[in-house]
């Protein structure tokens, strides 16, 4: 305020309204200073004041009278010249006039953006029509000889608008970038219609073109026209060709007359044969002369009928012996030629090996398939003894390439083959020879090739050294990850694990972690499944043996459980997601043992004698590489180097009685005290953090998840103890489950963290007590579910359910349950318990026998629907009806029948209406037995009492249910004596009383009975509008 008011004061006014912009742009949340807000808070237009330096004394003025009412009289009197009043006429002048101005200014923008629009549409026409008139004129003139597009190229037509423009734009570019700033401003006044610092003013919808000097030096610097010349280059080639080809074209009918002459020949030879077999004794003395007149002219013939240039056979007037003898020689000498090789590379020491080296690629292409790896050996030693490395190289190239499309067996040959050389030549030549050939092999076609790859990859990561092994055998496994083929990808997978099976430190573990993540979520699951197998485990090992188990690798599991349980919905899970979740599960119960072996091993307690067993878990090759290399002998001995590390039962029980003792000396309430070491710690604040994620997840509700998160909960239990389960994982849940220990606030988080928690903390840490305590902690639930204590509702009876299932099918507890159920809980006080409990007897019918429901449940169901209360008696209806759906007995139909008369006492509105809705669900499926002797008699009680009820509403109710639950009857067998005793009778009685109620009520009733009667071939009444019509069945009739 102070700074303000000074700049206003000295008249400082373009200072002070910077300052007052500066403000407004930095966002302050602090008002702005009064006298800024004053002055410049709304401007006056430029043509109402002559004097703005007057305008800002008096706004400046006005705002100290406001702000400092108690100055001195002389202060006051040197302001007293400013008329206020005028100034506040003008202000609003002023407000006037803005207000007009930024409507102009909204009018003016629209009809800018309307106009821009258009603009923008036209030079998308521009575009088009100049790229199809320049696609024209290129076809047009494409025949045309070079040196003639060079002289006629501007006489073609006149310049285009856009070409003019573009030009424009250029030379203005050059002429300010030339430092030319004068010319470019005249050359900018004197082009009008254009501005040509904005290259969309040219009007194209494409990029900037490059600069004048980019044009010369690409068409002008090496001659005078090298774009012209390089066309008649092209022109010249393409005549050449031509001309060649005519020239071939020519000698069609020299090769035609050829062909022809020699069939002639091959023609007279058979006559000839025929001929001599009938004449062979007087003409054999002739045929000697002719033999040795032939090979004479065939000597002499042979310089004439070779051509020096391209060493045809010239074939014209020659018969086919001499042909014969001709391609005899010939054959002969290049024989004769390779022996003579062969005999000079034998006088040298690596004769034999030179020869091979010629030879070996020849002699590769006639063998078979399925005999190449006999050539191994062969081929292993050439490659190893051969002293030019121009010649190894094709010959490795010819290993690697040795079947086009390897099968798994053939990878597996050239593989064995691969890793013999490398133990062969060793890790120098290994890396310069063998590696360069997988590399070239990275971008082949076939996806077998690629395969071989991968597979060479972690067979020959033993032979090579580090840093070859976490940079070039690594990039190649990278660049194969995004391979679109799925078995290049479980290859990646797989010879990943054996690759870093032979990392000494954590350079690249941040890397293979990333790989890892990414093969774990590739779409495929057979390439999930080998990251599981294959991958998982020898990266466990690693982060173990680095001492990176709890802090990295627990951890990246851990939090992608989390990701995806949090964004999983229950209603709509994705089976893709499920597996992955799974597989997580699996990996983290995996893990647990290397836990425990790592916080115990670290712990203050004596585990005793050390372990002799040894733990080896990466794929490792047979042999050594190269036995006289230490450098890198840590891949053969992959897995815990440390023996304190590995325990034996005999360890596992003393430190886990240790550990308990551990626990139980420190316990203080509900909490451990003292001093915990790094790793006891680290588990502690992990299983605190399982459990938020338990509660923050909404997938927890789906039951099969639930039963994943158990199992996990269950074996951090079992690995570390009752002591443990009880004193420190309880408590864990408890503080979410108890109201007043749980650390969620709100009501509705309380309520979705005890659904989500409390069927994980049934299942999987009560399960691990040797007593009852997970039966005591459900009943505690269900009494609190059913009297609402402590912040339970009802809401939660379906978490309740799934425990229940789960208890039943996963903790094979389902005859503790039963017992809990059906004895300690029916005799509870509390109707609502009662309530709850029958409720629950649909769920755990599931998981009983025939005989057992008929032992243990039906009793109580029997007892319970007895009830003194009328709300317990109305919750059993529903299960004797499922229990009438399993029993077959006649027994237990007649107590199930008996006990609905006692129900049908009641006489209440609402036990009818549901007795007649479970009736109707019933029916269909329940057994013909209890139809007729349960179902049918007590619908006709059901008419006459639905008949008696005072209230219209309510028998209105009752009737139209009651006919719904006679067409339930529709598709079951019924005989005709059971139509004739139960439902013709009944659907009278409901017809008699219907009257008075909906006409078409009524005539569905009529219907109905019509029906019924023709059904059983009763006379129906006569009808003189409508024939006689066929009679009817009613379902299948017996």
């Amino acid at each position: 305020e102070e700074v303000a008011d000074f700049l206003l004061r000295n008249k400082f006014f373009l200072t002070a309204l910077e300052f007052h912009q500066e403000l407004q742009e930095d966002q302050r949340t602090d008002p702005l200073p009064t006298s800024l807000q004053s002055a410049f808070g709304v401007l006056p237009d430029k043509d109402s004041f002559d004097d703005l330096d007057s305008y800002f004394s008096q706004a400046f003025s006005a705002t100290e009278l406001e702000q400092n009412p108690s100055r001195t009289t002389s202060e006051h009197d040197s302001s007293s010249d400013v008329d206020l009043s005028t100034i506040t006429e003008q202000m609003n002048k002023l407000k006037q006039q803005l207000q007009q101005k930024q409507e102009q200014v909204q009018m003016l923008e629209y009809n800018l953006r309307k106009s821009t629009e258009t603009v923008e549409s036209l030079r998308s026409q521009v575009t088009a029509i100049t790229s199809s008139q320049t696609n024209d004129d290129n076809t047009k003139e494409g025949n045309e000889e070079a040196e003639k597009i060079a002289r006629d190229l501007e006489a073609v037509e006149e310049m285009k608008v856009h070409e003019k423009r573009t030009l424009n734009f250029l030379i203005k570019n050059f002429l300010v970038t030339a430092g030319y700033k004068l010319t470019a401003i005249t050359f900018s006044d004197e082009v009008t219609g254009q501005d040509l610092d904005s290259w969309s003013a040219v009007g194209l919808n494409c990029s900037a073109p490059p600069s004048l000097l980019s044009f010369y030096r690409y068409f002008y610097n090496a001659g005078p026209n090298k774009y012209l010349s390089k066309i008649e280059e092209e022109a010249y080639t393409y005549k050449k060709k031509a001309t060649k080809w005519k020239a071939r074209a020519k000698r069609i009918p020299e090769l035609e007359a050829q062909i022809h002459e020699l069939k002639m020949t091959i023609k007279f030879e058979k006559e000839r044969k025929e001929e001599s077999k009938v004449s062979e004794p007087i003409e054999e003395q002739k045929q000697q002369q002719t033999n040795q007149e032939s090979e004479i002219s065939v000597t002499e013939s042979l310089a004439a009928a070779m051509d020096s240039k391209n060493r045809k056979f010239r074939f014209k007037g020659m018969k086919l012996p001499e042909i014969r003898k001709i391609a005899w020689i010939e054959e002969n000498s290049s024989i004769a030629e390779k022996i003579k090789q062969v005999s000079v590379l034998g006088k040298k020491e690596e004769g034999p090996v030179l020869v091979l080296g010629d030879s070996l690629p020849i002699v590769t292409r006639s063998v078979l398939l399925k005999s190449r790896k006999d050539i191994l050996p062969m081929l292993l030693i050439t490659i190893q003894q051969h002293p030019d490395p121009q010649v190894r190289d094709p010959l490795t190239n010819l290993l690697f390439n040795l079947i086009k499309k390897p099968d798994e067996q053939q990878r597996q040959m050239i593989i064995i083959g691969c890793v013999a050389l490398a133990r062969l030549i060793g890790k120098e030549r290994t890396e310069g020879e063998l590696l360069p050939q997988c590399w070239e092999q990275i971008t082949s076609k076939y996806e077998e090739r690629r395969v071989l790859v991968a597979e060479s990859c972690g067979a020959l990561a033993a032979y090579s050294k580090s840093s070859m092994r976490v940079s070039l055998i690594m990039s190649m496994l990278v660049q194969l990850l995004d391979d679109k083929s799925v078995l290049v990808r479980e290859a990646v997978v797989k010879n990943l694990a054996q690759l870093i099976s032979y990392f000494e430190d954590q350079e690249k573990y941040s890397k293979v972690e990333e790989l890892l993540l990414k093969l774990f979520y590739d779409p495929e699951r057979a390439v999930v499944d080998s990251v599981k197998q294959f991958l998982v485990p020898v990266f466990m090992e690693w982060s173990q043996m680095l001492g990176l188990l709890l802090s990295r690798f627990m951890t990246l599991f851990t939090d992608e459980l989390a990701k995806l349980l949090k964004n999983m919905d229950p209603a709509r899970i994705n089976e893709s997601d499920v597996s992955r979740v799974e597989t997580l599960f699996d990996v983290i119960s995996d893990a647990i043992p290397h836990v425990v072996a790592n916080i115990f091993t670290t712990s203050p307690f004596d585990a005793g004698p050390s372990a002799t067993t040894h733990i080896v878990t990466a794929p490792t090759l047979s042999g050594a590489a190269n036995d006289n290399e230490e450098e890198d002998s840590f891949g053969n001995t992959f897995g815990i180097q440390d023996s304190s590390t590995l325990l034996d039962e005999k360890q596992k029980k003393k430190l886990l009685h240790d550990f308990d003792e551990y626990l139980a000396a420190r316990v203080d309430g509900n909490k451990v005290t003292g001093e915990m070491w790094a790793e006891w710690k680290w588990l502690d604040d992990y299983l605190s953090n399982f459990v938020q994620i338990i509660c923050r997840s909404q997938s927890l509700e789906s039951p099969r998840i639930i039963n994943g998160v158990s199992l996990i909960v269950s074996k951090w239990c079992a690995a570390f103890g009752e002591t443990f389960a009880r004193v420190v994982v309880r408590n864990k849940f408890l503080d979410v489950l108890i109201k007043d220990r749980s650390f969620f606030k709100s009501s509705k988080e309380l309520e979705n963290a005890r659904k989500r928690a409390t069927p994980v903390y049934l299942l999987g840490v009560l399960t691990s007590y040797k007593d009852f305590g997970v039966i005591l902690s459900l009943k505690e639930f269900i009494l609190n579910i059913a009297e609402e204590s402590d912040d339970w509702s009802t809401e939660h009876f379906s978490m309740i359910k799934d425990s229940i299932r789960l208890l039943c099918t996963s903790a094979n507890k389902t005859d503790e349950v039963v017992t809990l159920l059906t004895r300690d809980l029916v005799s509870s006080p509390s109707a609502d318990v009662r309530i709850v409990v029958i409720r629950l007897y649909e769920d755990i019918m599931l998981f009983l026998s025939a005989s057992d429901l008929e032992k243990k449940l039906f009793p109580a169901l029997i007892t319970l629907s007895s009830d003194v209360s009328p709300h317990v008696r109305l919750a059993t209806i529903k299960q004797l009806c499922n229990v009438a759906r399993i029993v077959t007995s006649k027994p237990e139909i007649e107590k199930i029948d008996m006990q609905f008369d006692f129900l049908l006492t009641d006489n209440g509105h609402d036990m009818l209406i549901e007795i007649l809705r479970e009736f109707i669900q019933l029916i269909p499926s329940s057994n013909p037995t209890f139809r007729e002797l349960c179902i049918l008699p007590k619908l006709i009680k059901i008419v006459d009492l639905n008949n008696h009820t005072s209230n219209e509403q309510q028998r209105s109710m009752g009737c139209k249910m009651i006919v719904d639950a006679y067409r339930a009857f529709n598709g079951c067998v019924i005989t005709e004596e059971t139509i004739q005793m139960y439902i013709l009778p009944g659907l009278r009685l409901l017809h008699a009383n219907a009257k008075s109620l909906d006409p078409a009520l009524m005539a569905t009733v009529a219907r109905m009975i019509s029906d019924m009667e023709k059904a059983i071939g009763a006379s129906v009444a006569p009808s003189t509008s409508t024939p006689e019509q066929p009679k009817k069945r009613w379902g299948r009739r017996t």
